[in-house]
């Protein structure tokens, strides 16, 4: 059966999920998972709700939720789902722009508020093993922290530990991963009946779901990034064939051909998550036979939103 909610790892979904006000519940249970704060959040203020046509069709829109604290203390919370080598300098650099963004001429530097991002990664970046990792500046000798102003929290959905796992009791940060990393609509049926406390996130999901107008900004979306690599992909082709024109090395051209299967693989992936196509084991070792035509399934699942028959 085809998944019927929308995917909250895809960015225009968890923009739309975590900056609309109606749901700021499931944001502060979100924020207080990650941030297992001193005291409770009593309230958060989205300094980005908004979710343009524009930004969704824009390949390179960061679709973020900005956040603020009753203490005035910024949160960024962003999914990233595409590995990037880069990620972290990326990360520190939107951090620098929040910080510094809260001066204005003649303010004080005691006027500073910490801030905080957090990222939901669908790829092993760190390669700690840990699901959740935090970063702050410390001396690297005895640990003092320099200042709580600067935290970066990454959540690895490949590293979220499977159900009754032999760690023990699951933290609340295990649940949202869980949450986001469900496959199907059964599978999130049975993690709310495991988890209680993810039923308003699971309820939040289902409405978003039903609501034509963000169904249609989840699909413009999915097409965007389909029409972007599909452009990168035609430009390699016409760089491989201007290459071979030139008598580049058989070799190199091999390594590019591989490395374009590669990328439609991970795309067919990202875009059944995002358009409710089933990605069962058979259509995943499909994927990896030779002399699939990786394009042509690709296109069914974009443009029919199907699996080709």
């Amino acid at each position: 059966m085809e998944r019927r909610t929308l995917d909250p790892k895809q960015d225009v979904v968890f923009k739309l999920l975590f900056a609309n006000e109606r749901n700021q519940e499931v944001l502060i249970a979100f924020l207080t998972a990650m941030l297992k704060p001193a005291r409770p959040i009593a309230g958060v203020t989205v300094l980005n709700p908004e979710t343009t046509k524009e930004s969704v069709r824009t390949r390179g829109a960061v679709l973020d939720v900005r956040v603020r604290l009753e203490d005035r203390t910024q949160v960024d919370l962003e999914m990233q789902t595409t590995s990037q080598s880069f990620f972290a300098e990326r990360g520190l650099y939107y951090w620098a722009r929040m910080y510094g963004s809260q001066l204005e001429t003649g303010d004080k530097y005691p006027a500073l508020r910490p801030v905080v991002s957090i990222f939901i990664l669908n790829f092993d970046a760190l390669k700690t093993g840990r699901y959740h990792s935090t970063f702050q500046l410390q001396e690297i000798h005895g640990h003092q922290t320099l200042t709580d102003d600067l935290a970066m929290h990454f959540l690895e959905l490949p590293n979220i530990p499977p159900r009754h796992s032999s760690r023990g009791v699951d933290e609340a940060d295990v649940y949202w991963g869980r949450f986001f990393s469900a496959k199907t609509d059964q599978q999130l049926e049975d993690l709310v009946m495991s988890n209680p406390q993810l039923k308003p996130a699971k309820a939040a999901l289902d409405r978003l779901s039903d609501d034509p107008e963000a169904r249609q900004l989840a699909e413009d979306r999915a097409f965007a990034i389909w029409n972007y690599e599909e452009g990168m992909r035609r430009s390699a082709l016409e760089g491989k064939a201007e290459g071979k024109a030139e008598g580049k090395a058989e070799g190199k051209a091999e390594g590019k051909a591989e490395g374009k299967a590669e990328g439609l693989r991970a795309a067919v992936m990202r875009f059944c998550q995002a358009l409710g196509v089933e990605l069962t084991d058979a259509r995943v070792q499909q994927l990896g036979q030779p002399g699939v035509d990786l394009q042509a399934i690709l296109d069914e699942v974009v443009l029919r939103r199907r699996w080709p028959s």
